[in-house]
């Protein structure tokens, strides 16, 4: 429990009423404004990605990045790997998106592409 619902409930306890009605009053507006300029600025969804491509049909770090560019997602920390005996070229690291909407448009948009064998979007924090 916040001090300030501590005060209020000492205050109402103690007989204060204006103490407690003032100090009520204040929380309520103190938590409409932060959901007012919570409202106003943009969240950030981040997720942990990895993308498994078929080395032959891979595209280059620039068209990946291109890629999601186009669905307003960032790659960030990017790391490379190569596996099943060279015929699988990975990508992984943290993508940032403007929001929810913004992963699920990628997520389609991956589904369609031919070259991918597999990916995860593994939301870490908003």
């Amino acid at each position: 429990m916040s001090a300030l619902y501590v005060q209020i409930a000492m205050c109402l306890g103690a007989a204060w009423l204006a103490g407690g009605v003032i100090g009520a009053e204040r929380s309520f507006r103190a938590r409409a404004a932060l959901r007012w300029v919570e409202a106003i600025f943009p969240a950030r969804v981040y997720a942990w990605s990895r993308f498994r491509f078929r080395a032959a049909e891979a595209p280059d770090q620039a068209s990946l990045i291109d890629l999601l560019r186009r669905h307003d997602v960032s790659l960030r920390e990017l790391s490379f790997g190569r596996s099943h005996d060279g015929a699988i070229l990975e990508f992984s690291g943290n993508v940032m998106a403007a929001d929810d909407r913004a992963l699920d448009a990628l997520a389609a948009s991956l589904r369609e592409l031919a070259s991918l064998a597999e990916f995860e979007l593994s939301r870490i924090s908003k």
